[in-house]
Protein backbone atom coordinates (compact mmCIF):
# COMPACT_ATOMS: atom_id res chain seq x y z
CA UNK A 1 0.00 0.00 0.00
CA UNK A 2 2.77 2.87 0.85
CA UNK A 3 4.57 1.45 -3.04
CA UNK A 4 1.10 1.55 -4.36
CA UNK A 5 0.67 5.26 -3.39
CA UNK A 6 3.77 5.90 -5.55
CA UNK A 7 1.97 3.80 -8.22
CA UNK A 8 4.92 1.31 -7.90
CA UNK A 9 3.51 -2.35 -8.14
CA UNK A 10 5.86 -5.07 -6.28
CA UNK A 11 4.82 -7.81 -4.17
CA UNK A 12 4.99 -8.36 -0.99
CA UNK A 13 7.04 -11.39 -1.21
CA UNK A 14 9.47 -9.74 -3.62
CA UNK A 15 10.32 -7.35 -0.80
CA UNK A 16 10.57 -9.54 1.56
CA UNK A 17 12.82 -11.72 -0.52
CA UNK A 18 14.74 -8.48 -1.10
CA UNK A 19 15.81 -7.78 2.65
CA UNK A 20 18.20 -11.05 2.52
CA UNK A 21 16.18 -12.33 5.86
CA UNK A 22 16.39 -15.94 6.42
CA UNK A 23 12.85 -17.47 6.79
CA UNK A 24 13.28 -18.43 10.20
CA UNK A 25 14.54 -15.20 11.56
CA UNK A 26 11.36 -13.34 9.33
CA UNK A 27 9.04 -15.70 10.87
CA UNK A 28 10.71 -15.25 14.35
CA UNK A 29 11.34 -11.49 14.33
CA UNK A 30 9.68 -9.82 11.44
CA UNK A 31 11.33 -7.44 9.69
CA UNK A 32 12.65 -4.00 10.65
CA UNK A 33 12.97 -0.23 8.99
CA UNK A 34 16.50 -1.09 8.01
CA UNK A 35 15.35 -4.51 6.11
CA UNK A 36 12.76 -2.39 3.98
CA UNK A 37 15.31 0.35 3.73
CA UNK A 38 17.60 -1.99 2.11
CA UNK A 39 15.11 -3.93 -0.17
CA UNK A 40 14.13 -0.50 -1.92
CA UNK A 41 17.80 -0.19 -2.28
CA UNK A 42 18.62 -3.90 -3.90
CA UNK A 43 15.38 -3.23 -6.25
CA UNK A 44 16.49 0.11 -7.24
CA UNK A 45 13.10 1.29 -6.63
CA UNK A 46 12.38 5.05 -7.11
CA UNK A 47 11.10 5.27 -3.43
CA UNK A 48 12.59 6.22 0.03
CA UNK A 49 11.53 5.27 3.11
CA UNK A 50 11.48 8.39 5.92
CA UNK A 51 10.83 7.68 9.68
CA UNK A 52 10.37 9.68 12.57
CA UNK A 53 10.44 8.39 16.73
CA UNK A 54 8.63 10.14 19.21
CA UNK A 55 5.87 11.41 16.69
CA UNK A 56 2.03 12.55 17.88
CA UNK A 57 -0.87 11.92 16.21
CA UNK A 58 -0.57 15.31 14.56
CA UNK A 59 2.32 13.86 12.47
CA UNK A 60 0.49 10.97 11.59
CA UNK A 61 -2.53 13.61 10.42
CA UNK A 62 -0.38 15.96 8.27
CA UNK A 63 1.46 13.16 6.93
CA UNK A 64 -2.64 11.96 5.54
CA UNK A 65 -4.07 14.94 5.07
CA UNK A 66 -1.59 17.92 3.63
CA UNK A 67 0.72 15.41 1.96
CA UNK A 68 -1.32 12.80 1.01
CA UNK A 69 0.72 9.66 2.15
CA UNK A 70 -0.75 6.28 3.82
CA UNK A 71 1.70 6.23 7.10
CA UNK A 72 2.84 3.39 8.80
CA UNK A 73 3.15 2.62 12.22
CA UNK A 74 4.94 0.07 14.30
CA UNK A 75 3.05 -0.66 17.93
CA UNK A 76 2.01 -3.48 19.54
CA UNK A 77 -0.89 -4.72 17.97
CA UNK A 78 -4.51 -5.93 19.10
CA UNK A 79 -4.90 -9.55 18.01
CA UNK A 80 -7.70 -9.82 20.32
CA UNK A 81 -10.74 -8.48 22.20
CA UNK A 82 -8.36 -7.50 25.07
CA UNK A 83 -6.45 -4.94 25.38
CA UNK A 84 -4.04 -5.97 27.62
CA UNK A 85 -0.34 -6.18 26.45
CA UNK A 86 1.02 -9.44 25.95
CA UNK A 87 4.22 -11.40 25.05
CA UNK A 88 5.44 -9.36 22.14
CA UNK A 89 3.23 -7.96 20.08
CA UNK A 90 5.63 -6.01 17.75
CA UNK A 91 3.48 -5.35 14.55
CA UNK A 92 3.33 -2.49 11.49
CA UNK A 93 0.24 -1.32 10.02
CA UNK A 94 -0.79 1.39 8.13
CA UNK A 95 -3.30 4.73 9.35
CA UNK A 96 -4.94 5.81 6.63
CA UNK A 97 -6.98 8.38 8.55
CA UNK A 98 -7.60 10.09 11.92
CA UNK A 99 -11.61 9.90 12.38
CA UNK A 100 -11.47 13.08 15.39
CA UNK A 101 -15.11 12.24 15.86
CA UNK A 102 -14.52 8.97 16.80
CA UNK A 103 -11.53 9.93 18.53
CA UNK A 104 -10.00 7.22 16.55
CA UNK A 105 -7.71 5.80 13.89
CA UNK A 106 -8.42 3.63 10.83
CA UNK A 107 -5.75 1.53 10.03
CA UNK A 108 -5.07 -0.93 7.30
CA UNK A 109 -4.01 -4.06 9.19
CA UNK A 110 -2.04 -7.31 7.64
CA UNK A 111 -2.97 -9.66 10.28
CA UNK A 112 -4.45 -12.57 8.77
CA UNK A 113 -7.41 -11.89 10.72
CA UNK A 114 -7.90 -8.14 10.04
CA UNK A 115 -6.58 -8.35 6.52
CA UNK A 116 -10.10 -7.81 4.54
CA UNK A 117 -11.35 -4.85 6.30
CA UNK A 118 -10.15 -2.33 8.17
CA UNK A 119 -9.96 -1.59 11.91
CA UNK A 120 -10.56 1.22 14.40
CA UNK A 121 -8.60 1.88 16.76
CA UNK A 122 -9.28 4.58 19.54
CA UNK A 123 -6.68 6.95 19.60
CA UNK A 124 -5.94 6.46 23.44
CA UNK A 125 -5.92 2.76 23.15
CA UNK A 126 -3.51 3.19 20.33
CA UNK A 127 -1.43 5.64 22.47
CA UNK A 128 -0.63 3.42 25.25
CA UNK A 129 0.56 0.94 22.60
CA UNK A 130 2.35 2.63 20.04
CA UNK A 131 5.75 1.43 21.13
CA UNK A 132 7.95 -1.59 20.04
CA UNK A 133 11.20 -3.18 20.92
CA UNK A 134 13.29 -5.05 18.82
CA UNK A 135 16.68 -7.16 18.88
CA UNK A 136 18.86 -5.48 16.45
CA UNK A 137 22.53 -6.36 15.25
CA UNK A 138 25.29 -3.97 15.64
CA UNK A 139 26.58 -2.70 12.61
CA UNK A 140 30.04 -2.68 13.82
CA UNK A 141 30.31 -4.98 16.33
CA UNK A 142 27.82 -7.66 15.14
CA UNK A 143 26.35 -8.26 18.65
CA UNK A 144 22.39 -8.12 19.14
CA UNK A 145 21.10 -5.42 21.36
CA UNK A 146 17.66 -4.25 22.19
CA UNK A 147 16.30 -0.85 21.04
CA UNK A 148 12.67 0.57 21.66
CA UNK A 149 11.13 2.37 19.29
CA UNK A 150 8.58 5.09 20.48
CA UNK A 151 6.08 5.95 18.85
CA UNK A 152 7.58 5.60 15.29
CA UNK A 153 5.93 6.23 12.17
CA UNK A 154 7.37 5.90 8.86
CA UNK A 155 6.10 6.87 5.11
CA UNK A 156 7.51 5.96 1.16
CA UNK A 157 8.46 8.60 -0.79
CA UNK A 158 9.65 9.31 -3.94
CA UNK A 159 13.14 9.57 -4.07
CA UNK A 160 13.95 12.96 -5.23
CA UNK A 161 10.73 14.08 -2.17
CA UNK A 162 12.29 16.55 0.40
CA UNK A 163 9.45 17.63 2.49
CA UNK A 164 9.57 14.76 5.46
CA UNK A 165 12.64 16.61 6.66
CA UNK A 166 11.00 20.01 6.91
CA UNK A 167 8.76 17.48 9.19
CA UNK A 168 11.54 16.03 11.04
CA UNK A 169 11.61 12.82 9.45
CA UNK A 170 14.81 10.87 8.93
CA UNK A 171 15.93 8.72 5.97
CA UNK A 172 15.42 5.10 6.55
CA UNK A 173 19.11 4.58 6.03
CA UNK A 174 19.90 6.35 9.06
CA UNK A 175 17.80 3.90 11.37
CA UNK A 176 19.61 2.62 14.07
CA UNK A 177 22.82 4.37 13.18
Amino acid sequence: MLLGNLNIDVTQQTITSATGISKSDFNKNGIYINHMVRALQILTLDAMLWYKAHATIEDIRVLLDTYGYPVGVEWQGLFSDDEEIDDDTGHYSIVTCVDDERKALIIVDPYKDFATQDRIIGIQTFLKRWWDDNELKDRVSGKKRMIRDEQLLFIITHASASFPSLLGMMPGSSYNS
